[in-house]
């Protein structure tokens, strides 16, 4: 059968589950046809008029339950081929799935459904219906065939009859009909067992309908009218211990424990002709009453008289238990709410009250609370609560618990605050059908409060004028008090300091934490100190880590009695003095310090080390290459050109380390072109790629006398300032040119001293400045940055920069049109000296035949270290990391006379591998390379017993130097 053949019958008392049921089964069977009902009444009405293929029956249902509706659709005689499935979330249980069967049904299914298997159901049910379907034709036409064929008899039997009385008068006539006879005969025995046929199918179906009369759990009975017992089922017998040969015959009244109940059925019976759930007392064999409900009807002769009465007893005993135990339950709970101290009250939804407990007619000073009932909740409340309470009752009707605090007085006029909470209270249909309120008197609790809050006010009114930070602590070293004026001095609020018993301590500068504790210690040393109190100065960490210098002074508090209260604490921030009394000289350097590790501090120990192994690859693969091609026809000029390249990379990775290390100005003649093509390599590698930067150099430059990493700072922070105005990208130019100011120049510059100076411009196209920003651009601390981004001294430390450099600095700018800085340097004619040319190296004196480990995590460098040690004779084994040179080491047993090893790796790293060679063999010689500064690890590795150090990227001769001097050493 196709899917849109189907004809589907929901019945559930849910309208969500009805909703749902169809979209899973549009979903698993399209084009079904879905027929939907909310009871079982509506239901069997939608079973007759449409005839469906498979009924799917929930079980739980108010008035006519699932079993029920199972029961009568089986009963109906044209609508008991139809199968049933059973869908329950509820009754699970293996009583239920037995109910089920008894009732008639075909199938069950447990919530929430699975589509796989509700599909294969379905269709499963239609086959059976079709098939129900198509013996029930049959049975209909082999009914009608022998309905007609036995009328046919009847008319042939009297055709026989007649015949007969024919042959009687005429012997002849019959010898001649005897033939006919004869094939007539024949033919009614063909009927006959065509009929017996007909028969075999009726009986086996009656026995199918004999099963499941002999096991349903309740009990069906047939009755005559005067109660004689016509027919009982055998699920009697365990209900009433009675056997059914026992009871058949005998009349119904020896069950009744109230023969009246008897009497009012009949009555209703004759009156109505239907009963449902009629409840009455049936007594078993052993004399006990067993609550039953009746269902039951009248039976008609062909007439339409009464002939019996035919119904069901159900066993109730277990609802009527719970329906006992909901009772006391109920009373249970009255009983709570009769001697609960609170106000427990019940109002509609409106809010007007329903009930009221009384412990709360109590607590009101009420006599009799019937006038209060029906009136609304504005009659009992006051603004400004009237507001709060019509909230609460909002909340509660949407499900939700409301709450509020309000001011109502007793009917004796005593005043009184109550805690008030609202829940809902929901009917047998999930709504919201009336509200619950519970009020608690807090009267004591607010005049507490109150008074609380006025002696408090009085002691904010003092501290919050008090510029100091003030606390209390007591003698037990609890803090009692914290002034407001702890947010301004720390970032954190009173509260934070209260809550957090350590965060004193922990607020310290860690470099003051050894003063703290002397002062603390001191504190605890007695009665003097106590008596006298005591004062330090020292650092603290702000909330949002910036340092703030206090002066910390502890005063004992005394009772009137003399006993010690505690210590009254008083901070003050005298952070400005101490920046004042630093040296200006200082402060300059400090903040050009700054500025430097801001703009490019972490871009040295950043970079540097990959960057060095790149450059060391190239350089000795290009060494490497000049070697082996030094008798060939490669040029070895080109060659020199790569190391002199990679020569300058390394320099440039130099420059970078020394440029975030703190140092006074180098002042040396200069190329500014050189440093701005230095500075744009870096510039490159750190900028976003959609800022463009762009160079336009003055080839006939003179030099300038410059400290070069001062000048790579200032570019550095005007290029950081051009990115943040650039935030959508630009372009960045950088320009030379020689240039000369004369008088007219320095008239309108009174800095600026006439002659030939080097102009150094930087120029960006970004959003450029207003008047009022530019005539503070150049201030210590000023900036247009968020909070966070910025310190405000890039372009404070330039100025001074190009100051101390004899020249001066101007900046152009307008909103929308870019920001352009010229830095003029007066120019120095002396010409640069020319690096020295690189040394020779002595071959035969770096030969050798020792073993070497040489360990390094980048492959290039490994295969290029052992190539140059292998081509001088040495023995040559390598590993990638720290690990596998502890192994290999562990594995030589003293074969291995150096080791060569790299720090920056990963896993254990060198450092680590160092210290445990050296643990497992303190003779042993262990060379450290790094491509950071001879400082922090690799200092570090020297003093933990390194015999030797190369910077990375070294160079053959310094590789193979450093190799022969330390094996050489004693």
């Amino acid at each position: 059968m196709n899917a849109q053949d189907l004809t589907i019958l929901a019945i559930d008392d849910h309208q969500d589950n009805l909703i749902t049921l169809q979209a899973v089964v549009g979903d698993a069977l399209p084009g079904a046809r879905v027929l939907t009902a909310l009871d079982g009444w509506r239901g069997i009405e939608l079973a007759r008029a449409n005839q469906p293929d498979v009924i799917l029956l929930d079980i739980v249902m108010p008035g006519l339950d699932g079993f029920e509706t199972c029961r009568r659709l089986k009963n109906d005689e044209g609508l008991g081929h139809i199968p049933v499935v059973f869908l329950t979330a509820l009754r699970t249980d293996r009583q239920s799935r037995v109910m089920a069967l008894e009732a008639g049904a075909e199938g069950f299914l447990t919530k929430p459904l699975d589509e796989s298997e509700l599909t294969a159901q379905i269709r499963a049910m239609a086959k059976i219906k079709a098939a129900n379907d198509a013996k029930h034709l049959q049975n209909q036409r082999l009914a009608g065939l022998v309905a007609q064929r036995t009328r046919e008899l009847e008319r042939e039997l009297a055709q026989r009859r007649q015949a007969e009385e024919s042959l009687r008068q005429a012997n002849q006539e019959l010898e001649q009909s005897r033939s006919a006879a004869l094939d007539l005969l024949e033919e009614l025995k063909a009927e006959m067992r065509a009929r017996e046929q007909s028969q075999a199918a009726l009986k086996q179906s009656e026995e199918k309908y004999r099963g499941i009369y002999e096991t349903i759990q309740d009990i069906y009975f047939e009755t005559a009218l005067d109660g004689t017992i016509l027919e009982l089922s055998p699920s009697v017998e365990r209900l009433s211990q009675f056997t059914r040969r026992e009871l058949i015959g005998a009349s119904i009244l020896n069950l009744y424990a109230n023969p009246t109940e008897r009497q009012e059925v009949v009555a209703r019976l004759l009156g109505a002709e239907i009963i449902n759930d009629f409840e009455i007392s049936f007594r078993d064999k052993d004399g006990r009453d067993v609550p039953c409900s009746l269902s039951a009807m009248l039976a008609m002769d062909e007439d339409g008289r009464p002939k019996k009465i035919c119904g069901v007893l159900r066993d109730i005993s277990e609802r009527k238990r719970n329906e006992r135990e909901l009772r006391q339950s109920q009373a249970f709970n009255a009983s709570i709410i009769a001697s609960s101290a609170d106000c427990i009250k019940v109002l509609d939804l409106e809010g007007r009250l329903q009930y009221m407990s009384p412990g709360g007619a109590r607590l009101m000073a009420l006599a009799d609370i019937k006038t209060l009932l029906g009136l609304p909740y504005q009659q009992f409340w006051r603004q400004p609560d009237l507001e709060n309470v019509g909230q609460a009752l909002e909340t509660a009707r949407q499900g939700g618990q409301g709450r509020f605090q309000g001011f109502c007085p007793t009917a004796d006029g005593q005043p009184k605050w109550w805690d008030v909470t609202v829940t809902p209270i929901a009917g047998a249909n999930g709504q919201v059908e009336s509200l619950l309120a519970v009020s608690r008197d807090i009267t004591e609790n607010r005049r507490a409060e109150e008074a609380l809050r006025k002696s408090e006010e009085l002691l904010r009114l003092v501290t919050d004028h008090i510029y100091d930070w003030e606390y209390w602590i007591s003698p037990e070293l609890k803090l009692l008090f914290v002034s407001p004026s702890c947010q301004a001095i720390t970032g954190y609020q009173p509260g934070e300091v209260m809550a957090d018993a350590g965060l004193l301590d922990r607020i310290v500068h860690p470099e003051d934490q050894g003063l703290w504790r002397e002062h603390l210690e001191q504190y605890r040393m007695g009665e003097g100190f106590q008596r006298q109190g005591q004062g330090v100065e020292l650092r603290i960490l702000a909330k949002d880590g910036h340092t703030v210098w206090i002066s910390h002074r502890c005063r004992p508090v005394f009772g009137n009695d003399g006993r010690f209260l505690g210590r009254r604490v008083s901070n003050r921030d005298i952070t400005r003095r101490k920046l004042a009394e630093a040296e200006r000289a200082e402060l300059e350097a400090q903040l050009r310090q700054a500025q430097k590790m801001e703009a490019i501090g972490t871009l040295a120990g950043g970079i540097a080390h990959d960057f060095n192994n790149i450059l060391a690859a190239v350089l000795g693969f290009a060494e490497m290459a000049r070697e082996d091609v030094r008798t060939g026809p490669v040029n070895p000029t080109d060659l020199d050109q790569i190391i002199s390249s990679a020569q300058r990379a390394k320099e440039l990775v130099h420059k970078i380390l020394a440029f975030s290390r703190k140092k006074e100005p180098d002042l040396k003649p200069l190329s500014l072109n050189k440093v701005v093509q230095a500075t744009g390599d870096i510039l490159e590698r750190t900028l976003p790629k959609m800022i463009g930067i762009e160079t336009r150099l003055d080839q006939d430059l003179p030099p300038v006398l410059a400290d070069p990493t001062q000048v790579e700072q200032v570019l550095l922070n005007l290029a950081s300032n051009a990115q943040d105005a650039m935030a959508e990208g630009g372009r960045l130019l950088i320009e030379t040119q020689i240039i000369s100011l004369d008088q007219e120049y320095c008239r309108r510059h009174l800095e600026v001293r006439p002659g030939a100076y080097v102009l150094l411009m930087v120029s960006d196209t970004g959003a450029g400045m207003d008047a009022q920003t530019r005539e503070h651009i150049f201030e210590p601390f000023f900036t247009t940055k968020d909070i966070g981004k910025g310190t405000g001294l890039g372009l404070s430390s330039a100025y001074g920069i190009v100051k101390n450099h004899g020249g001066h600095i101007h900046c152009y700018s307008e909103p929308g049109q870019g920001t352009v800085f010229k830095m003029y340097l007066p120019a120095y004619q002396a010409a640069a000296s020319p690096p020295p040319p690189p040394e020779a190296l002595d071959e035969a004196a770096l030969a050798g035949s020792e073993g070497i480990l040489l360990v390094d995590d980048e492959a290039a460098l490994r295969e290029y270290g052992q190539r140059v040690l292998e081509t001088k004779g040495y023995r040559v084994l390598t590993a990638q990391s720290g690990e596998e040179a502890l192994e290999i080491y562990r594995g030589q047993d003293g074969q291995l006379d150096l080791v060569l090893m790299d720090l920056g790796m990963p896993g254990m790293g060198g450092h680590k591998a160092l210290k445990e060679i050296l643990a497992q063999d303190p003779r042993a010689k262990v060379i450290i390379a790094s491509g950071y500064s001879a400082g922090g690890q690799v200092k570090e590795s020297l003093e933990s017993g390194a015999a030797g150090y190369v910077a990375k990227p070294f160079r053959r001769a310094e590789l193979l130097g450093t190799v022969r001097k330390v094996l050489d050493q004693a």
